[in-house]
């Protein structure tokens, strides 16, 4: 998480609509103020008390009150760093009435850099919700609705870059060459269902009835319809267009057309940070321990590097053959498989070496559960290899046909992806087979959730999904063939598409892949998430990895604690 530096900042005074000023102070806070406007639709809101946040925080750094012709202004004290700040508007009158259900929301910039232009209205609040929705920052407390802290600075930032695409002073940023025509239509559509409860506090009950979860529960904020909307998406886009296009002439957000979208599955290419850093040789498998330094294995160089949360080399550390997977074990001891060598390499947290254990042929999934055993998937002995905290073998499990990933579920449940089986198989902790399911063509990776439902990427294209069970629950295609997977801490699902050389979130209660990042990658492998929020990727064949920073909350578990369900840091 960012830590936030009492640093004086300055700014430039700008034009009423969204003006701002800046004065540093002896505590070493920075006096500033803001102003701007809050319409619904086509008409002002008066009386509407305006809170500005700092993400992640639900105490206001300041108030104020519309005035007649909707303007506001803020004065606050800036405690500097660089941390998200949003708009939460909420009662008022836009000229139905007085309305309590009234709601709005807009990005305000960082405490670094406070956005020009504060006009607000449903158009600002549909962008706000989309894309703290793609960040996994939207959080719904029944019905109340605010954005938590991104994982870091370069998140907040990319954030602010995101609303920048999508609004231009209240109003769609149409010359984002990424904003296509189905993301104008599904943001208005949204807007304007807004609009049909601002305007007329009578029709509040219909939007929110209409605006049902996943559970077919009713929204029970205007907030909150938006939010059902994304994560409900193409079931609520059907029952909300009619209430959107009744409103199109009223409210300054005139639909294209009058075709019903398919869903508000909009997916705007976000913006974001993307480093490259050197490695060694053909990375190939990536974890990150409890102080948030990443490890990667150098298959073509028989090594494994350390490297600091900023990217710095820590260490290179001799390992076995064709080094492929790695795990960490809650005492910070690092497991990796030399697929070269049939060996398993046990190093400590600074990279000196405890053992070389001999394992299967060609060793390359490994995981570790919650009694610290470590399990080994011998892909070319078509067995499994499960070894003590200490090394030594407690037993090899046969009929296991090319096992190419490995995760471990709550109940100590071992998860295995048969590549050449197109089978994910389930051993329970004795290595006895409790089931085999079919998964897709040639699965990959193997990924838990909090809820312990089961995700197999397979590279022929898909992603499936199968309850704890092993009950098939759903399949989603993929583009770029799905290769590495993991958890952020909002339970999206990052995939690193190998072919398709970039990086894909996605979010299983929409059933939807809500962002791709496109990477200047030759065969992305594996990937990772540290504690700050930024993802990791292995370049297989470039030799480097690409960090794409702030995009995430942060990892869904800790990598040295194992999967505990449910999971609470």
């Amino acid at each position: 998480m960012a830590v936030a530096v009492l640093l004086p900042a300055f700014f430039v005074s700008c034009t009423k609509s969204g003006a701002l000023t800046g004065s540093p102070t002896s505590s070493g806070f920075s006096a500033n103020s803001m102003t701007g406007s809050v319409n619904g639709g086509l008409s002002s809101v008066a009386n509407a008390t305006v809170a500005l946040m700092a993400a992640g925080s639900n105490v206001p750094l300041t108030n104020a009150t519309t005035a007649s012709d909707g303007s506001f202004s803020l004065v606050f004290n800036n405690p500097g760093g660089n941390n998200l700040l949003y708009l939460s508007i909420t009662g008022g009158n836009a000229g139905g009435g007085t309305n309590s259900k009234n709601q709005f929301l807009a990005i305000a910039g960082t405490t670094s850099a406070l956005l020009p232009s504060l006009r607000v209205n449903e158009l600002t609040t549909a962008a706000t919700e989309f894309i703290a929705f793609n960040f996994g920052i939207l959080n719904d407390n029944n019905g109340s609705v605010a954005l938590n802290a991104p994982g870091n600075g370069f998140g907040a930032t990319n954030v602010v870059t995101q609303y920048n695409n999508i609004i231009n002073s209240g109003a769609l940023n149409t010359t984002n060459a990424n904003l296509t025509s189905s993301a104008q239509t599904a943001l208005k559509v949204l807007a304007n269902a807004f609009a049909s409860c601002i305007q007329s506090p009578s029709s509040c009950s219909t939007l929110l009835n209409v605006s049902i979860s996943s559970a077919s529960a009713a929204a029970l904020s205007v907030l909150e319809s938006g939010v059902n909307a994304l994560y409900n998406s193409s079931l609520d886009a059907s029952h909300i267009y009619p209430i959107a296009s009744s409103l199109s002439s009223s409210t300054g957000f005139t639909l294209a057309s009058s075709t019903i979208p398919n869903s508000f599955s909009f997916n705007n290419p976000l913006a974001a940070t993307i480093n490259t850093i050197g490695s060694g040789t053909t990375p190939q498998g990536l974890a990150v321990d409890a102080s948030g330094n990443i490890w990667v294995t150098n298959s073509g160089s028989n090594n494994v590097s350390q490297l600091s949360p900023s990217g710095a080399l820590l260490g290179t550390f001799s390992t076995g053959s064709g080094d492929c997977c790695l795990a960490i074990d809650a005492s910070g001891n690092v497991w990796i498989a030399n697929a070269g060598a049939g060996t398993v390499t046990e190093l400590n947290s600074s990279g000196a070496l405890v053992g070389t254990i001999t394992v299967g042929t060609t060793p390359v999934p490994v995981a570790v559960d919650q009694s610290g055993n470590v399990w080994v998937g011998n892909r070319g002995s078509n067995s499994v290899t499960e070894l003590n905290s200490s090394g030594q073998t407690v037993a090899t499990y046969p009929s296991i046909n090319s096992p190419q990933g490995i995760a471990i579920d709550g109940s100590g449940n071992v998860w295995i992806a048969s590549l050449n089986g197109n089978t994910v198989i389930e051993l329970n902790s004795a290595g006895t087979v409790l089931g085999t399911f079919s998964s897709g063509t040639f699965p990959q990776a193997v990924a838990i959730d909090s809820s312990g439902n089961i995700y197999v990427t397979n590279s022929g294209g898909t992603v499936a999904k199968f309850s704890s069970l092993g009950v098939r629950i759903a399949t989603y295609s993929i583009t770029g063939s799905p290769v590495g997977e993991t958890f952020d801490a909002g339970g999206n699902l990052w995939i690193a598409t190998g072919t398709g050389n970039a990086l894909a979130e996605f979010n299983p209660a929409a059933g939807m892949v809500i962002a791709t990042y496109p990477l200047a990658t030759n065969n992305a492998t594996a990937l990772c998430i540290d504690l700050n929020g930024n993802v990791w990727v292995a370049n297989l064949n470039g030799n480097n990895l690409i960090q794409v920073a702030g995009v995430t909350s942060g990892p869904e578990f800790f990598a040295d604690k194992g999967p505990v369900f449910p999971y609470s840091r």
